[in-house]
């Protein structure tokens, strides 16, 4: 299949996608409710910038599957460009979570003048990560994950 026919089809299935996505999210949750948009005005050049970005990209997925040989026909072109958007749209989502909690664990800023091992332990408790231990202490097995005391001698 030509890579612009199997991109046209991928296009045409990112927009049944998205279309199926803002019905969803338009509709109401019970019969008795009247039905919304999803979006305020301040929010629609938001939200339609989001939306022409995961329609495009849906292009930019399938092309190089194109390009390879790996789309066969219509259908799958149509299959790929209808996940496309919401892989990107998870992908956006897990992102956004994984950066909020960066943000929320950030360390404080550290002193120059400060030696470097003491930062570093004081990372590893925030962090949750053990010390590493000395050649001469013995080893508990499973003692992390159960507190157990079975130690190998």
């Amino acid at each position: 299949m030509d890579i612009k026919v199997a991109v046209l089809w991928a296009l045409l299935g990112g927009g049944v996608s998205e279309a199926a996505l803002i019905f969803a999210m338009m509709k109401p949750s019970s019969p008795k409710e009247k039905w919304k948009w999803p979006w305020s005005k301040d929010e629609m050049p938001k939200f339609c910038f989001g939306m022409t970005c995961r329609f495009f990209l849906t292009g930019a997925a399938v092309a190089p599957l194109a390009a390879t040989k790996r789309v066969p026909d219509s259908l799958i072109a149509f299959l790929l460009g209808m996940c496309a958007p919401l892989l990107v749209a998870k992908m956006a989502a897990i992102g956004d979570q994984f950066i909020s909690q960066n943000l929320n664990a950030s360390p404080s800023p550290t002193d120059s003048s400060e030696p470097l091992e003491k930062d570093q332990s004081s990372q590893n408790k925030e962090a949750g990560v053990p010390n590493p231990r000395s050649s001469d202490s013995k080893v508990g097995v499973n003692d992390e994950i159960t507190g157990g005391n079975n130690v190998i001698e």
